[in-house]
């Protein structure tokens, strides 16, 4: 994945300053903020670096490391409620296998 479709496929979830399904029961208000937040962040970059040639340049431009800790906390906290498992169909989201 080159780091045109990563920012692409991020926007197939969301749009203007905001996920695009609401209201959007799958996930928490926390959660969205969270989004919400990160999705602003990526549309900043999408923007800073779109002239860009290059993979090499947008890695030498530090902007992978400036997305990395706020990816990180969304992570952290979708996590929190665990997974589904991939394996059978469950109600609520297991906690106990799938932890990091």
């Amino acid at each position: 994945m080159n780091y045109n479709e990563f920012f692409e496929g991020f926007y197939d979830y969301w749009r203007d300053g905001q996920l695009f399904v609401r209201p959007n029961s799958a996930i928490t208000t926390d959660e969205e903020r969270t989004v919400d937040a990160l999705g602003r962040m990526l549309e900043d970059i999408s923007m800073e670096t779109r002239h860009f040639q290059s993979e090499a340049e947008y890695i030498q431009s530090g902007c992978a490391e400036r997305i990395k800790p706020v990816a990180q906390e969304a992570l952290k906290l979708f996590l929190s409620r665990g997974r589904f498992r991939e394996d059978c169909e469950e109600l609520s989201p297991t906690l106990d296998t799938y932890q990091t």
